[in-house]
This record gives C-alpha cells, sequence and structure tokens, in this order.
C-alpha cells in the first residue's frame, strides 16, 4: 500500500501521490495541510487570476496573438489545466512575484515560465536590448555609459554610437584603464 507523500500523514496515498483529505486540503486551501488562502474551487485560488491571464493575452492581447503565443496543452485542459498548472508552478514566493516567459518568443509551457519579480522581468523584455549603464539621451542624441563600483558612479562619457558607448561600458567592466585620451576618440564632439 502507498502512503500519502505529505508529511506527517499516513492515510493510503491516491491520485498525485496524497490521501484524499489531503487533496481536498489542497483544493479549498491552495496547501494539502491546510494552512493557506481559504477559498472554494479554483476560481477562489490565489493562482486563478494568474492563469486566467495568461489566456486572455494569448487570446485578445494583438502582440501575443501576432506572435502566435499559446498556453501549452498541460495547462489548457478544462478541468485538469489549472490544477497542473498550480502543480507545476507551486505558489508564488512572494506578492511582489508574477508569471513570466523566460524566453519571449517561447509559449507558456512549464518549461519556459517561472516566477519574476517587476525588475528581473523589465530585463526579459522583447524590446530591451540595452546594455545596463548606457543610455540614450533624446536632447543631444547622443548616449552616454556609466559604471558603478564600490559605490563611487564614473561616467564614461558621451558618445555619438550605441556600440561605442558599450564599448566603454564593457572595458570598464572588465577592469581596462580609461584614460581621457581614449574617451576623446570615441566622445561625440
Amino acid at each position: 500500500m502507498k502512503i500519502c507523500s505529505i508529511q506527517d500523514c499516513t492515510n493510503k496515498a491516491v491520485g498525485r501521490g496524497w490521501c484524499h483529505a489531503c487533496y481536498k486540503l489542497w483544493q479549498r486551501y491552495g496547501d494539502p495541510k491546510g494552512k493557506g488562502v481559504k477559498y472554494k474551487g479554483k476560481m477562489q485560488h490565489p493562482l486563478y487570476p494568474t492563469w486566467a491571464g495568461m489566456f486572455a493575452r494569448c487570446n485578445h492581447h494583438p502582440h501575443y496573438i501576432g506572435r502566435g503565443t499559446i498556453v501549452c496543452e498541460r495547462w489548457s485542459g478544462p478541468t485538469d489545466g489549472f490544477y497542473n498548472f498550480v502543480d507545476d508552478m507551486g505558489l508564488k514566493p512572494s506578492k511582489r512575484h508574477s508569471l513570466d516567459r523566460i524566453n519571449n518568443n517561447g509559449n507558456y509551457e512549464p518549461s519556459n515560465c517561472r516566477w519574476a519579480t517587476a525588475f528581473q522581468q523589465s530585463n526579459n523584455k522583447s524590446n530591451n536590448n540595452l546594455v545596463v549603464g548606457v543610455n540614450f539621451h533624446k536632447a543631444t542624441k547622443s548616449w552616454s555609459a556609466r559604471i558603478q563600483l564600490n559605490g563611487v558612479r564614473t561616467n564614461l562619457g558621451v558618445f555619438k554610437e550605441y556600440d561605442e558607448a558599450v564599448r566603454a561600458r564593457r572595458a570598464a567592466e572588465d577592469g581596462d584603464k580609461w584614460t581621457k585620451k581614449t574617451l576623446k576618440v570615441l566622445e561625440v564632439k
């Protein structure tokens, strides 16, 4: 006889390796020990809005539709889709986390999704090809590069081209010595 996999439970296991009682607690509270947020059914589950939001984006948002982004079959099932999503993703580590696709060109599926903070997601956008510490200035139509080491911010210069600013930033990261003469060659005049 297989025993429930939940710690301190000695009941006979059925589906998911849990006993019927632990499964019901998971359904009702989001936790097989009954310590989560109380809810009845999947619509009251704390992850339900996240799960439903995936489908809303894929079915109604032009950016997602145009790229052909879909939700995998495992998470799409009308009866088990939501519970498979919860099993695969687990609960959010904190209220600051939300669902993120690791590869923005990929679909919503277990191997391509994670819980991420807003900062992590801002660095994982399809239109983000910029290097940290390199910024564009609209007024002067130029790029600046800077680095912060040991709490001291150092401006590396202002450049006509993005690639030049990136080179300056990368060299500073690698510890190259930048002299004023070296920077003058690249700087906007």
